[in-house]
């Protein structure tokens, strides 16, 4: 159980109305729907394990045509993403009707992600992030809006302990001592998903790495390459805590 693929969809609408601000919700309903027509069994596995053996984005305008992602974590939902989200497959949310134009696959795998990364002697000193939907965290009862390291890399280190054979362990603890925000261009914003209202921040964010040179900083490094596939945080499953590697910092921070 250890492939990721990610399907990329770009969608042509076969309706005047448009999908409503935040979609995930009716998004994850249409992967399982579909699913459940294609492949049952995964559907099945796909609605009881935990963590979830995917993450979705939501619909986001790239271009001319608006475009969504779904990334799966492992099999068998990693095989089926493909088909499930095919050029030519048609599907309503909420109150649009779309077609996929257009369904771009990249494969990975942990092994490759861990061979990437941390065998190969390197320095990480800066980790840049951009957050395209609101990332928020289950803290005791309580949610908090800001992507402090210790959240960040231990909500990416739940999800890998679980699907990949190499374990990183509590990663959070490690990053909670060398890891710190340098600097960062962030908002708050609020998301209406799952019958819930959560406020999360939603922009950019530079990590400095107190330990660069170390082993620790490389996996730190994966870590984040990898929330590019598994999301941030809650509701990953429903277009929330949708995560970019970003480039070297540029410009002015707040």
């Amino acid at each position: 159980m250890s492939g990721i693929c990610s399907v990329t969809c770009t969608l042509g609408f076969l309706s005047k109305e448009e999908p409503p601000r935040w979609p995930g919700q009716l998004l994850h309903g249409v992967l399982f729907d579909r699913l459940r027509d294609l492949y049952p069994e995964t559907a099945d596995l796909a609605h009881t394990l935990e963590p979830r053996l995917f993450a979705l984005s939501g619909v986001y305008r790239e271009g001319a045509h608006p475009t969504f992602r779904c990334a799966g974590l492992s099999e068998p939902v990693s095989a089926a993403l493909p088909e499930v989200f095919g050029a030519g497959a048609e599907f309503g949310i909420g109150p649009a009707r779309v077609r996929v134009l257009e369904s771009v696959v990249e494969r990975t795998g942990y092994e490759e992600l861990y061979e990437r990364f941390v065998p190969e002697e390197g320095e990480y000193g800066r980790i840049s992030l951009r957050f395209l939907s609101p990332a928020t965290f289950r803290v005791g009862k309580a949610n908090m809006p800001f992507p402090l390291p210790r959240l960040l890399w231990q909500s990416w280190a739940n999800r890998w302990n679980a699907f990949s054979d190499v374990q990183v362990g509590s990663f959070g603890e490690w990053a909670e001592e060398f890891i710190v925000p340098a600097r960062f261009r962030l908002r708050s914003r609020v998301a209406k998903v799952g019958g819930a209202t959560l406020a999360g921040s939603v922009g950019e964010c530079e990590y400095r790495v107190l330990r660069p040179e170390s082993v620790e900083a490389r996996v730190a490094a994966m870590l984040a390459a990898y929330a590019g596939y598994c999301g941030t945080g809650q509701k990953t499953t429903m277009g929330l805590g949708v995560t970019e590697p970003a480039l070297p910092w540029r410009g002015r921070s707040t």
